[in-house]
C-alpha cells in the first residue's frame, strides 16, 4: 500500500470512530476534525505523488476502493443530526418568525441558514411566505430565554430580491459561544424555514449544519450545502448550480448544471447537460446524461456515470479515481480513452477500437461504440481503473 493510501485510510477510520461513538457531536469538534483530515489528506496527497511504486500499480485500483469504501461508511446525515429537544431537555424555548411578500415572475428570494433545516414548497399564489421556528434548550430557562434572544434573522427587501439571513449574537463576548458549540451536554439550538414560492421564481439558499429539501423547481435554483444534506426533485431551469461539502446530496432531475461536490456522495438520476466536479467523494452516481457531461474527479472511487441514446459530448478527466461509464446499448459516439497506471475494461459488443497503443504505464484507445460519428466521448485518467461498457 502506497504513503497516500495508508495515510488516507487511517485518517478516515479515526473520524469514523469519533462519529460512531457519541450520540451528537458538538459543531466545533466536528469542524477541527473535519478541517484536519483535509489538510492531512492533502499533505499526504502531495507527499505520496512523487513515491508510488510503479511496480504495484496493478494494487492501485484496490487501494483506491478500499479508501472509497471507508469514505462511503461516513454517516453524512449524521453529522447533521441535532439532539431531538422534545425529550432531551427540559428547559427549552421557541419563537416563530412569520414573513409574506407579494411576488410575480421577477422576484428572487435567497436565504442563508444555519444549524437547521431549510424546506420550500411549490404553490400558486403570488405570495412567497416564510415561517422561521428558532428553538433553543439549555440548563435553565434563563439561560434558554438568552439564548433565544441572541438569535435574530436579517431579513430585507430591495427591488425585486428578497432575502433572509440567520445571525447569531454571542453577546458581548464569545464565551457563550464557546460553550454552546463546544460539546455542552444540556445546549442545543435549531433554526427551521419553511418556504412557500411559486414554482418559476429564482432561488438561492445556503445552509450549514442542516438538511435542504427542494420540490421541483422551475425557476433558476443556486444552492450550497455543508455539514447536512440534499434532496430536490426535478430541476428544469438551463442554469443552475449546486454546491455540497461534507453532506450527502440526492437530486431527481438537473436540466443544465454546474456541481461541485467535496467529502460527500452525490446521487443524480438524470441531467440534460451537466457540469460536476467530485473531490474526495465515493459511491456517487449519476444515472443517465442525455447530451452533454463534464466531469472531474480527484480521489472519488466508484464513480458511476450514465449516457443516454442521444448523447453529443461527455469529457471526463480522473485522477486517483476509479471510473466507470456506461452508455446506452443504442447510443452512437466516437472516443478517445487515455489511461495512466490503470486499465481499460470495455464492452466487445458494442465497441469498436480503431487504433491502440499500450506500454507498461501508458494507455490509449481510440473508436466507437455501436458506429463512427460526431458524438465524442473523451476519457483521461490518471492512477485508476476506467470501464466503457
Amino acid at each position: 500500500m502506497n504513503r497516500f493510501s495508508a495515510y488516507a485510510s487511517a485518517t478516515i477510520v479515526s473520524l469514523l470512530s469519533g462519529i460512531s461513538g457519541a450520540e451528537t457531536i458538538a459543531q466545533s469538534t466536528l469542524d477541527r476534525s473535519l478541517n484536519q483530515l483535509n489538510a492531512e489528506i492533502n499533505m499526504a496527497v502531495a507527499d505520496a505523488v512523487a513515491s508510488i511504486d510503479i511496480a504495484h500499480e496493478p494494487m492501485l485500483t484496490e487501494q483506491l476502493q478500499a479508501i472509497g469504501d471507508q469514505l462511503a461508511q461516513l454517516d453524512w446525515q449524521r453529522l447533521q443530526d441535532q439532539p431531538d429537544l422534545d425529550h432531551l431537555f427540559g428547559f427549552q424555548k421557541e419563537k416563530v418568525i412569520e414573513k409574506s411578500y407579494p411576488v410575480n415572475s421577477k422576484h428572487r428570494l435567497a436565504i442563508d441558514n444555519r444549524y437547521g433545516k431549510i424546506k420550500v414548497h411549490n404553490w400558486n399564489r403570488n405570495e412567497a411566505k416564510v415561517t422561521i421556528r428558532v428553538r433553543t434548550a439549555e440548563s435553565s430557562e434563563k439561560r434558554a430565554q438568552e439564548a433565544l434572544d441572541r438569535v435574530y434573522i436579517d431579513e430585507s427587501k430591495h427591488g425585486n430580491d428578497i432575502t433572509f439571513k440567520t445571525s447569531i449574537s454571542s453577546g458581548g463576548g464569545s464565551n457563550w459561544w464557546t460553550s454552546f458549540t463546544g460539546g455542552v451536554s444540556d445546549r442545543a439550538l435549531q433554526i427551521d424555514y419553511e418556504v412557500f414560492l411559486p414554482k418559476g421564481n429564482e432561488l438561492t439558499l445556503v445552509n450549514r449544519y442542516g438538511a435542504i429539501e427542494l420540490d421541483d423547481r422551475d425557476g433558476k435554483v443556486a444552492i450550497s450545502v455543508s455539514y447536512g444534506s440534499l434532496s430536490t426533485g426535478r430541476l428544469n431551469s438551463g442554469d443552475n448550480s449546486v454546491a455540497v461539502a461534507y453532506s450527502k446530496a440526492k437530486i431527481k432531475y438537473l436540466n443544465a448544471a454546474d456541481v461541485s461536490v467535496r467529502y460527500g456522495e452525490f446521487t443524480l438520476a438524470e441531467a440534460e447537460t451537466l457540469t460536476l466536479a467530485l473531490n474526495y467523494s465515493s459511491g456517487s452516481e449519476v444515472g443517465r446524461v442525455n447530451r452533454t457531461a463534464e466531469v472531474s474527479l480527484r480521489y472519488s472511487a466508484g464513480f458511476k456515470m450514465g449516457l443516454g441514446p442521444s448523447i453529443k459530448s461527455a469529457q471526463v478527466s480522473a485522477a486517483y479515481s476509479n471510473v466507470e461509464i456506461q452508455p446506452a446499448s443504442d447510443a452512437e459516439f466516437n472516443f478517445n480513452v487515455a489511461v495512466s497506471y490503470g486499465g481499460f475494461n470495455y464492452d466487445n459488443r458494442h465497441i469498436s477500437i480503431d487504433s491502440r497503443s499500450e506500454s507498461h504505464t501508458a494507455k490509449s484507445y481510440s473508436g466507437y461504440w455501436n458506429k463512427a460519428v460526431n458524438n465524442t466521448v473523451n476519457i483521461n485518467s490518471r492512477y485508476g481503473a476506467v470501464s466503457l461498457r
